[in-house]
């Protein structure tokens, strides 16, 4: 019996096709690196226009690292770096006007997703701010200090 496969015998010998030669000298190539330059450049400028939009942020934490390591008082010197900071994203009309518990509200409201001070933390921020006498302890410093850098860093301009 025979096999079920193909007797090549009767029909000879196969005829195998050329190997298709492998290139990168085809257009398809060009095309696809291209592209890929395209949408790097893209990336690029993107993450550069990103860099250059947030400038401010990176400035705004070297002053505030400034602030927490210098004797300075604290509270005023961070209260004026975010009034500064504020006016030049929401306008002067906007934050001028802002003082004590409404100032300390408004900083918390541009914080989309994060908890902002408690109503004590802020009487006592407010107290420091506008009564040399009163000094903030290393707790509620340090407190003040963390929820500059989170706003700095997360505020939204248009929350």
């Amino acid at each position: 019996m025979n096999e079920t496969g193909v007797n090549t015998s009767a029909l000879g010998q196969l005829i195998e096709p050329d190997p298709v030669p492998y290139s990168f000298n085809t257009p398809g190539w060009y095309a696809v690196l291209i592209l890929l330059l395209i949408i790097f450049l893209l990336i690029a400028f993107f993450q550069y226009r990103k860099y250059r939009r947030n400038a401010y942020r990176r400035e705004a934490l070297q002053k505030l690292e400034q602030i927490e390591n210098s004797g300075y008082s604290v509270v005023y010197a961070i209260n004026l770096l975010l009034k500064t900071l504020a006016i030049q994203l929401f306008g002067r009309r906007t934050v001028a006007d802002l003082h004590g518990p409404t100032w300390f509200l408004f900083l918390s409201s541009k914080l989309e997703k994060h908890p902002g001070l408690t109503d004590q933390s802020i009487d006592e921020y407010t107290l420091a701010l506008y009564n040399d006498q009163f000094q903030l302890d290393e707790k509620r410093r340090k407190e003040l200090v963390a929820f500059a850098r989170l706003w700095i860093l997360k505020h939204k301009v248009n929350v």
